[in-house]
């Protein structure tokens, strides 16, 4: 039983991370879009982080910025559809 426990536990996480990668990898793709340039991006415990360098335009801070949300939400959105279609549990 503990071990079933900490493998779906394991498994939980695993996805976490993943739907992490993607949402950060949606800013990370916009940003080289609009020609800006990337720094790097931190991986925590509690999440990740892309830093850029300074980019001047409001717009482009706000499209950047918004690109890993609306990415997320997409997903959800898709996954969700799956879910009702293939009557997934």
């Amino acid at each position: 039983m503990f071990f079933s426990s900490l493998f779906f536990r394991t498994q939980e996480l695993l996805w976490a991370y993943l739907a992490t990668g993607l949402h950060e990898g949606a800013h990370l793709l916009v940003c080289i879009l609009l020609k800006e340039k990337p720094k790097e991006i931190s991986f925590g415990i509690f999440g990740a982080v892309l830093k850029t360098e300074y980019v001047e335009s409001s717009k482009k801070k706000l499209i950047i910025s918004a690109a890993g949300p609306l990415f997320s939400l997409i997903v959800f959105i898709y996954m969700y559809a799956l879910r009702i279609i293939f009557h997934i549990k």
